[in-house]
């Protein structure tokens, strides 16, 4: 209400006033304060840090969270500068981005941070330009995450990685590794020879592009059963090697890889090569049926033939003879 006075005759006074209805101006403010204060609420506890900094790097806002990464309190860093609160260091790497950021780019970068304690943590920062209507700079609004769980989970994967492939380039054994979609992962020297090709053309590729289709398809198959067992499977088979032409025979196994759900993500191949055991296995036979001298059937090879004989001719009811 605004209002004046106005003089009239004999002393008497009256007031001209104006009255002005303010409810939605009052309601539109109250829901400022109140959206304010819920978004006041959402950043001071929010699991990132959140800051808005001067083109000074005065701190003018920042919440919980930021303040905890510098040791303090939201109250005390109202009012200082970035430089007041990190090491020389930090902020000697910090200033470019800064710079880029108050010249009007949105700067993502990772910072490492060597705290007191020697204690080193990663941040993953964004800092973004505030600008006016007209589209100059003001201030920088600064968010920030906590990466160094992260960077720790990854440093652990990236070991067990590397000896993973230790441990598959020294076995003896041709080994290698696939998807579910049957592309190779992983896979040793030895499997580089049977191939004929580097590891480097065979990552990221799967049979059908690097053997003729029959081959393709037989290895697929017996991937698939792999795949679709609990268990390793064990499949025997005669392999030629490309680099060389090599031949000889293989004891594979196939062992399925499932994830903690128990879903088959990929097989993992070891084969084996069991050449000298067959053949130690068919020269033992020999032995044990064959003259050493002659080379003609022993006495224990005829009972075993004859062994053989009666157990079928008993299942399936026909006669047999011996003649000499």
């Amino acid at each position: 209400m605004a209002a004046r006075p106005r003089a009239l005759g004999e002393g008497r006074v009256i007031w001209d006033g104006l009255l002005t209805d303010v409810t939605t101006q009052l309601q539109a403010e109250s829901a400022t304060r109140a959206y304010e204060t819920q978004l006041a609420g959402v950043l001071r506890h929010l699991p990132g840090a959140v800051a808005r900094l001067g083109l000074d790097l005065e701190i003018l806002y920042a919440n919980h969270t930021q303040a905890q990464w510098v040791d303090t309190t939201v109250e005390q860093m109202i009012g200082l500068r970035v430089p007041d609160l990190i090491t020389p260091q930090l902020m000697e790497r910090m200033t470019p981005y800064f710079d880029r950021a108050r010249a009007g780019e949105t700067v993502v970068f990772e910072n490492r941070i060597d705290r007191p304690d020697g204690e080193v943590r990663f941040r993953h920062t964004t800092l973004v330009p505030e600008r006016t209507a007209d589209g100059a700079v003001v201030a920088i609004v600064l968010f920030a995450y906590d990466l160094t769980e992260l960077k720790k989970m990854q440093r652990e994967l990236s070991q067990q990685k590397t000896l993973l492939t230790s441990l598959i380039k020294a076995f003896p054994d041709m080994v290698f590794l696939k998807d579910a979609q049957g592309v190779y992962q992983a896979c040793n020297p030895v499997f580089e020879r049977f191939m004929g090709l580097s590891e480097r053309d065979i990552l990221g590729r799967t049979d059908a592009d690097l053997l003729s289709p029959e081959a393709a398809e037989h290895f697929a198959r017996n991937d698939r059963h792999a795949m679709q067992a609990w268990q390793p499977l064990v499949f025997e088979e005669t392999l030629t090697f490309a680099e060389d032409g090599y031949e000889g025979q293989f004891e594979t196994i196939k062992t399925p890889i499932r994830d903690p759900q128990g879903r088959a993500t990929g097989v993992l191949g070891v084969a084996r090569e069991i050449t000298d055991r067959k053949r130690a296995a068919q020269e033992i036979e020999r032995l044990a049926f064959y003259d050493a001298l002659t080379q003609l059937p022993n006495r224990r090879l005829l009972l075993d033939r004859l062994q053989r004989l009666v157990l079928s001719s008993q299942r399936t009811q026909q006669h047999g003879a011996l003649l000499f």
